[in-house]
């Protein structure tokens, strides 16, 4: 995995946290802990997303040969693309959310006036329903063979969220 961060003159924050604007689910699969929300109403929240993605996409591209030396051809911008598994479909995002029912581990839910540690009822993350997310970026995570210790060409934005604001 490669880290994010962001520098800025004489700020450096070693990650990147976004509180997203609130968005209306999709789908929440309770098993693989997989949330869809809808976009459609924030474009603005699409673009800039879209916008980091492009960022990091090139970054991955100018920096392969620096990052993986042992792979022996450079893959070209639309490979880097076809192979990322990004986080922005359209105009849904897709993020994982894991939770279980009294799960100490998972993120702070706020909710009726509340805030709880993992704690969530089941159903409340139902389609339709609008929440706020507090997302963190940790940083891009590569997949790389074991045996040949050569990335095959597979990565992702890591991400945990931290906090789930239920409206």
């Amino acid at each position: 995995m490669i880290s994010l961060s962001y520098r800025d003159t004489d700020l450096h924050f070693s990650c990147l946290t976004l509180l997203l604007p609130k968005l209306t689910i999709k789908s929440y699969t309770p098993s693989s802990g997989r949330l869809i929300m809808s976009l459609d109403e924030s474009i603005q929240t699409v673009s800039k997303l879209t916008a980091l993605q492009d960022i990091l996409l090139s970054a991955v591209y100018n920096n392969q040969q620096r990052w993986f030396p042992r792979n022996t051809s450079l893959r070209k911008m639309s490979e880097i693309k076809d192979t990322f598994q990004s986080i922005i479909h359209d105009t849904d995002m897709n993020l994982y959310c894991p939770i279980n029912e009294n799960d100490e581990q998972g993120p702070n839910v706020y909710r009726d006036g509340v805030w709880s540690r993992g704690i969530l009822q089941s159903g409340i993350l139902s389609p339709g329903s609008s929440i706020r997310i507090v997302v963190k970026l940790q940083g891009l995570s590569f997949h790389v063979y074991p045996s040949s210790d050569q990335w095959s060409g597979k990565f992702r934005l890591q991400h945990r969220i931290l906090a789930v604001l239920i409206s």
